[in-house]
């Protein structure tokens, strides 16, 4: 095991690799080939069953002075970010999936914005959706509201821009300070799928001072037959209800739940039902299958189609939701069969 350093580097770069050989050394390179050097690498091999344990040593052994490879058995995304973060002595932390890549200019930019409002708890940015070929598929990739634009260039808190809760949650578009982890013991959940939702709402609610890059620094990777099977709905739903749970929780033990409930409804509204729940109808789930999220979102708040952030979504969002609390569910799966039809009439 490499010793920890005892230099005051800008970023700690970590990156989970797993089953992810055909476009590890893409990843890498997109990271390597930009020459900042205020930086370490840790890459945490999870137990990968391909080559990529070795990929990862090879190049250790050509920047060994930035990369560094921490072995383990799989513990999943979650268990090896926060291998990676324990290992960790940058000053902020910048989380990269494996199949992923950031943009040419995303280092030296992510550097000039912290340096520029005086190096502020979290910086967030903008992401892109590619294709195999790089290709925009989604050119800036959204969260709960498209249209919601947070302020550039102004230091935020979430008290003041509570909006930042429906951001879309992924770790990997905001470099934190490594302090508001290690001082709010804040890590990823283990075991479950949306382990971001978790940290990144707990994140949000540390950090006094945050800042909005309205840039797409990030690459996220449309695999091709990434399409939701049925055989994963189940695990699905049962993890993202864990999420919700975790976070309800956390944020009452933190005396927070008041201030945010019904932002926090929303947003468990918004990833229960309105995507994980109509993921479940598209993959054929069954009726039982998908009458537990409703249910576990009516004991959040029985309430929860008059909250005044649901009522701000779009009329097709709210027909979604509506329906899916009525158990209209066949009706829902008829509208998603008629909506494809018509648009393969249209090609």
């Amino acid at each position: 095991m490499r010793r920890r350093r005892l230099i005051d580097l800008l970023l700690s770069v970590v990156i989970p690799v797993y089953k992810v050989e055909i476009y590890l050394r893409k990843c890498l390179e997109k990271v390597l080939a930009q020459g900042f050097t205020d930086m370490e690498v840790i890459l945490v091999d999870d137990g990968s069953p391909d080559n990529c344990g070795e990929i990862c040593d090879g190049y250790a052994g050509s920047y060994p002075s930035i990369v560094q490879v921490i072995h383990q058995r799989n513990k999943g995304v979650g268990g090896a970010r926060n291998a990676g973060l324990e290992r960790a002595c940058g000053r902020y932390i910048f989380f990269i999936d494996s199949d992923d890549t950031i943009s040419e200019v995303a280092l030296g930019a992510i550097a000039d914005e912290l340096r520029k409002y005086d190096y502020p708890d979290m910086l967030i940015f903008d992401g892109r959706l590619v294709d195999e070929q790089g290709h925009a598929i989604m050119e800036r990739v959204s969260g709960v509201f498209p249209e919601c634009r947070i302020p550039c260039g102004e230091l935020l808190n979430l008290r003041q821009t509570k909006e930042l809760l429906f951001e879309f949650p992924s770790a990997c578009l905001r470099v934190t300070k490594r302090e508001i982890y290690m001082d709010n013991d804040i890590r990823f959940p283990e075991g479950v799928w949306f382990e971001d939702n978790v940290t990144v709402l707990q994140l949000l609610a540390c950090s006094s001072s945050i800042i909005y890059y309205n840039y797409p620094l990030y690459n996220y990777l449309q695999r091709l037959g990434s399409i939701t099977r049925s055989s994963e709905a189940s695990r699905r739903i049962g993890d993202i209800i864990t999420v919700f749970e975790t976070i309800f929780h956390w944020y009452e033990s933190r005396g927070l739940l008041d201030e945010y409930r019904q932002l926090l409804v929303a947003k468990a509204v918004h990833e229960i039902l309105v995507v994980q729940a109509v993921m479940a109808i598209l993959a054929g789930g069954s009726r039982e299958l998908l009458n537990k999220p409703v249910v576990f979102v009516e004991q959040l708040d029985g309430d929860y189609l008059s909250n005044e952030y649901i009522r701000r979504f779009d009329s097709k969002t709210r027909l979604k939701i509506n329906l899916l609390a009525k158990r209209r569910f066949s009706t829902l799966s008829a509208i998603f069969k008629f909506t494809a039809l018509l648009k393969r009439l249209r090609k």
